[in-house]
């Protein structure tokens, strides 16, 4: 083999194992962000499922509670958007546990 065309094959590796490495790195973040994401969405769903924070305000009509209700509403309606099972506490569920 000429030395341009063994020149030529060994940059075309360098490159594909460069191209290798890259979905390898992006294929350990996105797993690290799942993670990660899954983790905020299951301490904000026990958040907001929490029955003893209605104990912190016995009174309804405080203006706070109904702040709060509303924050807390908010936040259900985004977890449930994003795709989030507030019932199985799940981002991979789809609604499945709705199903059996």
């Amino acid at each position: 083999m000429s030395a341009a065309l063994e020149r030529v094959i060994a940059e075309q590796q360098a490159e594909i194992d460069r191209l290798r490495k890259q979905q390898i790195q992006r294929q350990e973040y996105s797993v690290k962000d799942f993670e990660a994401k899954e983790e905020i969405f299951t301490r904000a769903a026990q958040m907001v499922d929490w029955y003893k924070l209605r104990e912190c305000w016995k009174d309804d009509k405080k203006q706070e509670w109904s702040t709060f209700m509303t924050m807390r509403n908010d936040l259900r309606i985004a977890l449930v958007e994003y795709g989030y099972c507030i019932c199985c506490k799940s981002l991979t569920c789809a609604g499945e546990c709705h199903d059996s």
